[in-house]
């Protein structure tokens, strides 16, 4: 089963240090086996050639391993996960480390002239008439918030600051940590924005 669930995750160190997957059992991965696996999987190489597995990888792969074992849990095959707290305490560096090498990979931002052509007004209106569709990138460039995330806003998450004023949109993330507040540009206002959806 631990065999099985590795190779379809495309985990091919899995033979490393200890982690025989053709002849352990999921019973006896032991936390240590594990912390040494992701590591040994976190410094393989990506699928663009570089040195180490992108920021987002190597935690996808891990929250899949952890949704294993949460499942064995579940189906009492085994009594406790080897994932737990002193498990992500022993990664978290791997995290940071994968975090700051995925700031060194960002994406070139668009330049002036690419944002003119892409919301010069006739143009888009002709391929963004719905209102869904005419709000969603504006919102995205104004934001900097991932379409997905906007997708789900909803009229009660646009408030008015009490400090300052100013109209804000809070964006719920894809987590709790990444729930944040950001205004709401005054070119958004101009267009009506707070009239959608209301």
């Amino acid at each position: 089963m631990l065999a099985q669930f590795l190779r379809e995750r495309g985990i091919e160190a899995s033979r490393h240090r200890g982690i025989e997957v053709d002849k352990v059992s999921a019973a006896a991965v032991s936390r240590p086996m594990l912390i040494d696996f992701v590591e040994v999987y976190a410094a393989r190489e990506g699928k663009s050639g570089s040195a180490a597995l992108s920021a987002r990888t190597m935690p996808k792969q891990v929250g899949h391993l952890r949704e294993f074992f949460d499942c064995l849990v579940g189906h009492a095959d085994i009594q406790v996960s080897p994932m737990d707290a002193h498990f992500d305490m022993a990664i978290a560096g791997m995290k940071a480390r994968a975090g700051q090498l995925k700031g060194g990979r960002n994406y070139r931002p668009f330049a002036d002239t690419d944002l003119k052509i892409i919301f010069e007004p006739r143009r888009y209106l002709q391929h963004n008439s719905t209102s869904d569709d005419f709000w969603l990138p504006l919102l995205g460039l104004f934001t900097e918030a991932r379409l997905g995330e906007l997708v789900v806003v909803e009229a009660a998450d646009v408030s008015v600051n009490s400090v300052s004023g100013v109209r804000v949109l809070t964006v719920a993330g894809q987590n709790e940590n990444s729930r944040r507040v950001v205004p709401i540009a005054q070119t958004l206002i101009d267009l009506g924005f707070l009239d959608y959806g209301l």
